[in-house]
């Protein structure tokens, strides 16, 4: 998912592995703590849309998305 959100977006490291419950999370919640990010509008619109793509079952092929970045997270960020 490291692909999809900038790196300076907060986002607890665990939810950006790739899985179908951690996409409907971040689509839920990623806006609530990077509201004020430049770029929120574009990722929340990708996110949704890979997410509805596959729920719908039309997603042709589901990119391979790389492992999370080694950038330093404090245990503050963690809201699982």
């Amino acid at each position: 998912m490291t692909d999809l959100i900038p790196n300076d977006m907060v986002v607890p490291i665990l939810r950006l592995k790739f899985r179908i419950q951690n996409l409907s999370w971040l689509c839920r919640n990623l806006q609530i703590r990077n509201n004020e990010h430049p770029e929120i509008k574009q990722t929340m619109a990708k996110l949704n849309m890979l997410r509805n793509k596959i729920l719908l079952g039309k997603a042709e092929e589901v990119p391979v998305l790389s492992e999370p970045p080694a950038y330093p997270i404090s245990l503050g960020d963690l809201h699982v």
